[in-house]
């Protein structure tokens, strides 16, 4: 039994799916740049930079970690049986994470989406509000007033006629 097999109980084939794609890329790019080193043991610190590199330029900075991790896995469990001395994916540094943050639309901004809305966006808009309408109605206690009107009043608080040809 090879040494990586005891980890494919843990993993789903979603996963092992995505090990899969990223060892053909580290496996393709080798080919591509090291044909002459195509031994495990044959990978140097200075090869695994030179693939991260590469790997940084074609992907965020979480496909990026996650490409690593595999490989430094990899390359750690298959020490033993490649007869290597150290794993050249160690001392990789993971890239940091950018978080996008978004903020909210303006009353202004949502009230031109809403007014604007053509083709699929438009249904969608229409099922949000019946749908949301019909929730709201169903987990009122207070007053069992028409979902639609409830739900409008709410809009028209916030100066926000929700698709007024809709009804």
């Amino acid at each position: 039994m090879p040494a990586f097999a005891s980890f494919r109980a843990c993993s789903g084939d979603g996963t092992i799916g995505h090990y899969a794609g990223q060892w053909q890329r580290f496996a393709k790019w080798m080919a591509e740049h090291h044909a002459d080193s195509p031994a495990l043991r044959s990978v140097t610190p200075e090869i695994a930079a030179a693939y991260t590199v590469d790997l940084a330029g074609a992907c965020s900075s979480s496909t990026f970690n996650k490409h690593v991790a595999l490989l430094t896995l990899v390359f750690r469990v298959l020490a033993k049986p490649a007869m290597m001395t150290s794993n050249p994916f160690a001392e990789v540094r993971r890239k940091r994470a950018v978080q996008h943050g978004r903020r909210e639309l303006t009353i202004e901004e949502l009230r031109r989406v809403c007014t604007e809305a053509t083709g699929e966006l438009r249904t969608l808009l229409a099922l949000w509000k019946c749908f949301y309408a019909t929730w709201a109605w169903r987990t009122s206690t207070a007053r069992r007033r028409p979902a639609h009107s409830r739900m409008d009043a709410r809009l028209e608080s916030c100066g926000l006629p929700l698709l007024e040809s809709m009804r």
